[in-house]
């Protein structure tokens, strides 16, 4: 089955299926703080050369996940495995905080 957008002749999808998907959302965007800060830093004080470039990919790449799970959200299991992806990506990036 190909993916398709949403349209009207779709039945809306469940409360709890979007409320859940809202919150992991909402918390990676508060979790990914963390990484963005030490982004700023390592900027502003001349960090490793790499992290900059590293951090920002990984960012880039969770936060497409996160836009691609919503526009999923029909799909039974494709969202959570999504957002699965995009909260590993977002702990490697924190984890890289803790290694530079």
């Amino acid at each position: 089955m190909r993916f398709r957008l949403h349209t009207d002749e779709h039945a809306p999808p469940g409360s709890g299926r979007l409320l859940g998907l809202t919150l992991i959302a909402a918390v990676c965007v508060f979790v990914g703080l963390i990484p963005a800060v030490r982004l700023a830093a390592s900027i502003a004080i001349d960090g490793p050369w790499w992290y900059p470039m590293l951090t920002v990919t990984l960012g880039v790449i969770g936060c497409g996940l996160i836009v691609a799970a919503f526009a999923a959200i029909h799909r039974a299991l494709l969202p959570w495995y999504l957002v699965g992806v995009a909260v590993l990506l977002l702990a490697a990036n924190v984890a890289l905080v803790y290694v530079v």
